[in-house]
């Protein structure tokens, strides 16, 4: 007697098998847009930066080779999108004192690795983690932008503002 149970399987891993190639053209974003307003740092910062953020919060991603193999491609994707739309430090010049203030608060406890930020990232992407060292050069920036950017903050709308510092001043 011949088992139902082998028929179906070969069945469903046929189906499996097509579905998963026909996926593979589902036409995703995986562009970066120009990044020339990238902020100005001190080289090791920006590598930190590089290291730690630009993939999901710049316009210089460096996609993986998993970004083309769906469904993976999917979430990768997705998790670069949000990131680009909560913080783009391709951007960064563009957003006012408040915006950076707000930005630059919920990014430190981010950087002390107290809140869960890029969890799948992170273990895929071990380098990624800043390290005590990298962590205290992020803070110094963070909290030398956060200066800059109260300095310069004026209360009211936000049209009276007539400047924003650059990251090096």
């Amino acid at each position: 007697m011949k088992s139902f149970r082998s028929p179906d399987i070969r069945v469903l891993g046929s189906w499996a098998i097509l579905v998963l190639i026909v996926i593979q053209f589902i036409p995703l974003d995986r562009s970066n847009p120009d990044s020339s307003n990238l902020p100005e740092l001190p080289d090791n910062t920006l590598g930190i930066l590089k290291r730690s953020c630009l993939d999901c919060h710049s316009n210089i991603t460096r996609w993986p080779r998993t970004a083309w193999v769906a469904p993976a491609s999917w979430f990768i994707s997705s998790s670069v999108d949000k990131g680009r739309q909560a913080l783009n430090f391709s951007h960064w010049e563009e957003y006012s004192p408040d915006e950076r203030l707000k930005l630059l608060s919920d990014m430190k406890p981010v950087i002390r690795l107290q809140k869960p930020h890029a969890v799948l990232y992170r273990a895929v992407n071990g380098e990624s983690v800043p390290g005590p060292l990298q962590q205290r050069e992020l803070l110094r920036w963070a909290d030398s932008e956060l200066d800059a950017a109260s300095k310069t903050r004026v209360k009211g709308t936000g049209s009276e503002i007539q400047r924003i510092p650059s990251l090096m001043e």
